[in-house]
């Protein structure tokens, strides 16, 4: 996971933005689609510093059955009539469409869907101070893991 957020974020420029990382260096391995993953990451970094007032947290946590990545901004926030219906397609929330002419409304709906994929979750919470919008990824199966351990120390020989 630091990998594919560091990258990612070498690929936004917001020279305004604060930027925060909680990432654990212990983190499970994931098993992800690259390249779908960082669209979504990229999606809810950039919708953060967009609808945000310059500060986002990007944060990561470890559970049993999967890493929950969350992504904070301190903006005004999401109305509670709207927060259900900021994965539907083209909608864009009120303070959306004042902010910003450009976007179409299907940013987080192709995060959702690139989640879903991974058959995985994704949600938002929001207050009067700031927005997170959450995501869960699947484990690497365990059995994998000592594979690719066992091949990377052969390949090291």
């Amino acid at each position: 996971m630091q990998a594919l957020v560091t990258k990612t974020l070498e690929q936004i420029k917001h020279p305004a933005a604060s930027l925060w990382l909680h990432l654990p260096a212990d983190l499970p391995l994931v098993n992800v689609d690259k390249a779908r993953i960082e669209v979504v990451i990229r999606n809810l970094i950039f919708n953060a510093l967009v609808y945000g007032d310059g500060e986002v947290s990007i944060s990561a946590e470890g559970r049993a059955d999967a890493v929950i990545i969350a992504i904070t901004n301190n903006g005004p926030g999401i109305a509670a009539a709207e927060l259900p219906h900021i994965f539907e397609r083209f909608y864009r929330a009120g303070r959306g469409q004042q902010q910003r002419a450009g976007g179409t409304g299907l940013g987080l709906t192709i995060c959702k869907a690139f989640v879903e994929a991974h058959h995985s979750i994704i949600w938002a919470e929001s207050s009067a101070y700031s927005t997170t919008i959450s995501f869960s990824l699947p484990l690497l199966n365990p059995d994998l893991v000592r594979e690719v351990a066992l091949e990377a120390a052969f390949l090291t020989r």
